[in-house]
């Protein structure tokens, strides 16, 4: 029996919970049950142990005398083996001893061991114990049958034996008790013992003598019926069936009160107790003192001076008594209510019941089995339908809430309504009135409730219903589940305004659901949108503007849900889906044209003109809706309407252009009819239109930035509209006529982007707009001119959007076209206009830089015709991109992308292959280039611009007036023109910024170009144009020299004059001015303007003073000059001018002193120029002067020039003017003449020449040593005299100065 205990102690604690181990470690872990755990396992070592000594028992016994049982007893066999005796009678069990095996302890033994390591070991009661791990001793499979909670009885473990001894050894007993004879009197009777049947009849009957004498049975009195009898009359007279039952049904109201009113108490009673439990205990401060004593575990020898005392303060839990006593109280008076709420109910209550019950089916009996009509006729049947009413009245709360009267009433409600209302047409409306009274009765009633069996009541019920509150909706879609709307309109056909009242009342009910509907009516929504449909679709269209104009009414007040606008356009067949950005192809105007539709083109027509009048009064019926638009009201139900609207749209249009285009008459007056249509139909949501109010007119929008997601769907659909007129029409009538886009342009340009628009409308109109297709839009001059209305009165963004869907048109064949087919004067209106297009766009950096298409058609646009636009045209848009163009946009790369006006101005200004040349061309190129400068000048002005990048721009300037002169078939012809170019573009140093490097920069980069191209044929204009512009005297010098330069550079023919002769036409110096001139030609080292200057003044020159005075000034400008070694070798003009003119005065007759003093004065600054330090100042006295800046070949010619000048003068009156003339240099004549002591050469003259000599040998003159021994030699031949000077100069000029063409003009001398 241990054994058993322990399996059904181990399934409990091993039983597991899901992934959390075992449950009986948790039962142990508290201090009340720790202990029973050490409890446990001492019984099982303790019945180990006795089973361990007993096998050892039983194997001594067995060995002791192995046929014959043991003496030894145990616990099994120590009560066992006595038989059972009753106060000592009857014969005794025989006595036998029965001795367990020792196999069947030492398997107990082993079992008590494995229960004894389940218990030490905690790790089996893991959710992760692996079986197959354990040790044998743990015996697994055991384990897992008690994890596994199996029932099976371990058989092994009972001793089957001993129990078969015992049965047997029970069995003997009752056989031979059975067949014992009765003992004597001395002996008690067996257990098992049979009574003698004599002695118990005779007890029995004696017993029975001792009793009275029985009475009389009592007489029968007739009791009264507890529950009266129903008669006849009764069931007859619905007045005397209510009385009788009226009592009966207080009773039971009563009772059912009752009932609640313990239920009541029974609550109250609860909550009470609940209120008082957590108030039950509370905390109580309370003090202790504890003293305590000293105890030193370190100095044996210290004295303690008393206990210390502490005072612990701590609260206490503590009962609260008057807290208690209410509880106690509060579960008296629960157990009583317990005990009042248990009693049976009152008899008066039972009978009621079943007296009621009685009548009802007292009634149904006389109604059963007959036809309504019979029914109807029987007294019993209004008194059926009187008592079902009545019934209902009574079904109070209390009714309700009492289980067995609520079922009671329900059953009696059902049976009477099944029998008596169910099946009269003339109880729906009264039953209906019952119902929407007591709502709470709906599921008892409503299963008698058919309103179809009442046709003509059948609108006004459903209205009834449809006007229940939201509160109620569970009731109202329960009682619609019972209007079979479907078959009613089959079967009743009920008249045109019948349904129209349905209709009326189902989009009421639509109204008030909401345009949300809540999820509680949601199901009720649903239903009226169903039937809603039912009478769309019955004989349509009857019914088709009721239903429109109910959608309408309720949206308007926005109560309508939008599900609504989509159940109409799903039944109507408008399947019209947009796609957002498609094209309007043939593909999908055929699909639209296959649409089933259920209205014709009539009554699309009329449908539009009616939406259109409604909405456009709706626009303007209030300040409201004027100020925010229709969007704000109709904000749920702008998608479907949408969506209707374009369908309505795009329907008429298809069928509309089907039928005309199949006539092939009236396309035109067509086109504007349905363009007409379709603006009106959209005008109330995309117009924004004007209002009177009290401080004047006012523009409002159409919709509000908030609702501009709304406004996108109608200004798609309208774009859809236009887009299917245009693609509908589309190659029917021929290029620059009436079609759909030419249409809309006036209407955008006027009526929708005119000034006043916000930016939020037109982000909505351009989004949309611009996926039309523009491609096939071929303007007239009239749209074309619209267009650039639309940049002076609309907003930015428009004109934005007109470059968006520019480049979209095909303006390659409208510009032939008009230039092909229409007059000069519509051409020139037309490319004038475009020409200003085109450059108003090139200013939009944000389209240009985004629309490749954009920078495309301005590529292709320098090609035009440009030559239509005449000046005057062509100045006023060189105006307007000086005014409003950045200016910097001229200093972007040529093509750039910011360059793109200026490219396309440029080729309009006549610039460019192949272009057309008019007789204003010459005018427009000055206007270009004038417009360019200009530009470039204000870029002056800021110092955000670098002026390093005026260097492109000016020098594409001059590339651009080149490529024109050397296009030109005559070029002298197109000089007057070269110079006005030239002269606009050195404006430039007259209008740059004085400070700052911009007049450097300008200057530096004409000269560089001027130099690069020495061979352009804009060199010698470009002098006249400098003389005519340049207000600096200084620039004029500088940019007149550097033209001379690059002219002797350009390696043309200089045979005529040197060269000079082009020249001298072109230099024109200023005559107020000329001296300044001279002066900063001087400072600025322009010698070459300044011996072009003498070379004019030469032949105005009447006398030898005016030569003289010329030859003056180039004496005086040698004395000042200051060259370099780029601008030396330009003295020698001057020299050999001076030396002609000294000449001219020796050969008229001059006195002598005029040429020796001009010489004398040269001399001095030629022979500093020729010394090869500077001999000036302390440093230059005693030879350490700073070196020469000119070259070898310059202080060469200067020592050649000045040694020949001094040998001319011997003497201060003399003069060699002719061939070995006295006092000549050479080696035999350098002492003075004995005859002519006066005359010889001077030291200076003698010194000259020994300089001169000196370079012989020079080093540093070794490259120039033969032009020096040619220089010496000709000094010092006594054949040269003064005439021969020019001769030495043009000599010594050829020989060191060969790459210097301006020289050209002296080396004439060598050949004369």
């Amino acid at each position: 029996m241990a054994s058993c205990i322990n399996f059904i102690y181990f399934v409990s604690v091993f039983q597991r919970l899901p992934q959390r181990g075992s449950i009986g470690p948790r039962f142990f872990d508290s201090l009340a049950n720790s202990s029973l755990l050490k409890r446990c396992k001492k019984k099982l070592v303790n019945l180990a142990d006795f089973h361990h000594n007993a096998s050892k028992r039983a194997t001594a016994s067995a060995q002791h005398s192995p046929d014959t049982p043991s003496d030894d007893t145990d616990s099994h066999s120590a009560s066992d083996d006595e038989a059972v005796t009753e106060q000592g009678e009857g014969p005794a069990l025989e006595k036998t001893k029965f001795q367990t095996s020792a196999e069947f302890h030492q398997r107990l033994v082993k079992l008590y061991q494995t229960f004894i390591l389940w218990i030490d070991e905690p790790r089996l009661h893991e959710a992760s114990l692996y079986l197959p791990a354990l040790p044998p001793q743990y015996d697994a499979d055991k384990l897992l049958k008690i994890l596994h909670n199996e029932q099976t009885i371990w058989s092994e473990f009972i001793d089957v034996d001993r129990i078969e001894y015992e049965n047997a050894q029970f069995v003997s007993l009752w056989i031979k008790e059975s067949k014992a004879t009765h003992y004597g009197d001395l002996r008690r009777p067996s257990l098992l013992s049979v009574p003698d049947p004599d002695t118990i009849e005779s007890r029995i009957m004696s017993r029975l003598n001792h009793y009275e004498e029985p009475k009389e049975a009592p007489g029968i009195v007739a009791s009264k019926a507890p529950v009266p009898e129903i008669t006849m009359e009764t069931l007859n007279n619905s007045n005397a069936m209510l009385g009788e039952l009226d009592c009966d049904l207080k009773t039971l109201v009563e009772y059912a009160g009752l009932f609640n009113n313990r239920e009541a108490n029974h609550i109250a009673v609860d909550c009470n107790f609940m209120d008082i439990l957590p108030d039950l205990y509370y905390h109580k401060p309370v003090e202790v003192s504890l003293q305590i004593p000293c105890k030193s575990n370190f100095n044996p020898n210290h004295v303690c001076g008393g206990p210390a005392t502490t005072i612990l303060r701590y609260r206490e839990m503590t009962l609260n008594s008057i807290n208690a006593r209410k509880i106690d109280e509060n579960r008296e008076e629960y157990k009583q209510l317990i005990q009042d709420s248990m009693s049976p109910p009152p008899m008066a209550v039972c009978s009621g019941a079943v007296h009621l019950e009685n009548a009802i089916t007292a009634l149904i009996q006389c109604v059963r089995d007959k036809s309504l009509e019979e029914r109807k006729r029987l007294p019993a049947y209004q008194t059926g339908v009187e008592l079902f009413y009545n019934l209902a009245a009574e079904s109070d709360d209390d009714i309700r809430h009492y289980p067995p009267t609520r079922q009671f009433f329900s059953t009696c409600l059902e049976i009477l309504g099944q029998e008596f209302i169910r099946d009269a047409p003339e109880q729906s409306t009264t039953l209906l009135s019952v119902l929407l009274e007591k709502p709470v009765l709906a599921g008892q009633l409503a299963q008698n409730f058919v309103p179809n069996a009442c046709s003509e009541s059948f609108a006004d019920m459903y209205d009834q219903v449809a006007r229940l509150p939201p509160e109620e909706s569970d009731l109202a879609f329960m009682l619609l589940t019972k209007f079979d709307v479907t078959k009613w309109l089959k079967e009743s056909k009920p008249t045109l305004s019948l349904r129209s009242k349905l209709a009326i009342s189902i989009g009421s009910a639509l109204c008030r659901c909401g345009k949300k509907p809540a999820e509680k009516i949601l199901m009720l929504f649903e239903m009226y949108r169903s039937h809603l449909q039912l009478i769309l679709m019955y004989q349509f269209p009857d019914h088709y503007g009721d239903v429109l104009r109910i959608l309408l009414q309720g949206s308007e007040k926005s109560q309508m849900s939008a599900d609504c606008w989509n159940d109409l356009l799903k039944s109507l067949g408008c399947t019209y889906n947009r796609h957002e950005g498609a094209d309007m192809d043939q593909q999908r105007i055929k699909c639209l044209i296959q649409t089933q539709s259920l209205l014709s083109k009539d009554q699309i027509k009329e449908t539009i003109e009616w939406l259109t009048t409604y909405f456009s009064k709706l626009r303007v019926s209030s300040v409201d809706v004027a100020r925010f638009g229709l969007y704000a009201n109709w904000r749920p139900y702008i998608k479907p309407l949408s969506n209707f609207l374009g369908f309505l749209s795009q329907t008429y249009i298809v069928k509309e252009a089907e039928r005309v285009i199949s006539i092939g008459i009236g396309i035109e007056q067509a086109i504007d009819q349905l363009w007409s249509v379709t603006c009106e139909l959209f005008t109330p949501w995309i117009v924004t239109i004007e209002t009177l109010t009290t401080t004047g007119s006012q523009l409002v929008s159409p919709w509000l930035e908030g609702d501009s997601c709304l406004a996108t769907d109608m200004v798609a659909l309208f774009t859809e509209s236009v887009m299917c007129l245009q693609v509908q029409f589309k190659d029917i009538l021929p290029h620059y006529t009436r079609d759909a886009l030419s249409l809309f342009w006036p209407y955008y340009v006027n009526v929708l982007s005119h000034k006043g628009v916000v930016d939020h409308i037109l982000r909505v109109y351009h989004a949309r707009f611009i996926v039309l297709p523009w491609a096939q839009f071929y303007p007239r001059l009239d749209a074309v001119e619209l267009m650039l209305k639309l940049h002076e009165e609309s907003s930015g963004s428009c004109f934005i959007f007109l470059g968006c869907i520019f480049p979209q048109m095909n303006w390659v064949e409208i510009v032939e076209h008009y230039a092909r087919n229409e007059t000069p004067e519509v051409a020139s209106r037309l490319h004038v206009a475009l020409l200003l297009l085109c450059i108003m766009f090139a200013k939009e950096k944000t389209l240009i830089t985004t629309n490749v298409e954009m920078q495309t058609l301005l590529s292709k646009a320098e090609s035009f015709q440009w030559a239509y636009v005449d000046s005057n045209s062509f100045e006023n848009i060189i105006q307007w991109q000086l005014n409003h163009c950045d200016p910097d946009s001229v200093l972007s790369q040529r093509r750039g992308m910011e360059d793109r006006g200026l490219s396309l101005l440029r080729a309009a200004g006549g610039f460019g292959q192949d272009i057309t040349i008019s007789a204003d061309t010459p005018r427009k190129r000055c206007m270009y280039i004038r417009c360019v400068v200009q530009m470039i000048c204000k870029c002056s002005h800021s110092k955000e611009i670098k002026t390093e990048s005026f260097k492109m721009a000016i020098t594409d300037l001059m590339h651009d007036i080149e490529s024109t002169a050397c296009a030109a078939v005559d070029t002298n012809a197109m000089v007057p023109e070269l110079i006005d170019m030239l002269v606009e573009v050195l404006n430039l140093l007259n209008n740059c910024a004085p400070s700052g490097r911009a007049i450097e920069i300008v200057e530096r980069t004409v000269i560089e170009w001027i130099g690069s191209n020495p061979s352009s044929v804009l060199i010698l204009p470009c002098i006249t144009a400098a003389c005519r512009t340049l207000a600096s005297l200084t620039h004029m010098a500088i940019m007149v020299e550097a033209c001379m330069d690059a002219y002797f550079n350009s390696g043309l023919d200089l045979s005529q004059f040197g060269g000079w002769s082009g020249i001298l036409e072109k230099l024109q110096v200023p005559q107020l001015t000329h001296e300044e001139f001279l002066e900063e030609c001087m400072k600025t080292g322009s010698y070459l303007t300044l011996y072009t200057y003498i070379l004019q003044q030469l032949p105005a020159c009447q006398s030898l003073n005016d030569e003289l005075k010329v030859l003056s000034k180039l004496v005086n400008w040698t004395l000042a000059a200051k060259p370099g070694q780029d601008s030396e070798s330009k003295l020698l003009l001057w020299w050999a001018k001076a030396m002609e003119l000294c000449v001219r005065q020796v050969n008229f007759g001059a006195p002598h002193q005029y040429v020796i003093k001009a010489l004398n004065t040269l001399a001095p600054t030629l022979n500093t120029m020729g010394e090869d330090k500077a001999s000036a100042g302390l440093l230059g006295a005693i030879g350490l002067g700073r070196r020469s800046a000119l070259s070898l070949r310059f202080r060469l010619v200067c020592r050649s020039f000045l040694s020949f000048i001094l040998a001319q003068i011997p003497g201060n009156s003399f003069l060699r003017t002719q061939p070995h003339a006295p006092a000549a240099i050479s080696k035999r004549h350098r002492a003075p003449l004995p005859n002519q002591p006066d005359v010889y050469p001077t030291p200076r003259a003698l010194q000259a020449l020994a300089s001169l000599e000196a370079l012989h040998n020079n080093k540093q003159y070794a490259g120039l040593r033969d032009s020096a021994y040619l220089a010496s030699a000709f000094v010092s031949d006594p054949a040269n005299s003064l005439k021969d000077a020019t001769k030495l100069i043009a000599l010594l000029a050829n020989n060191l100065y060969p790459d210097k063409h301006y020289l050209a003009i002296l080396r004439t001398e060598l050949y004369k």
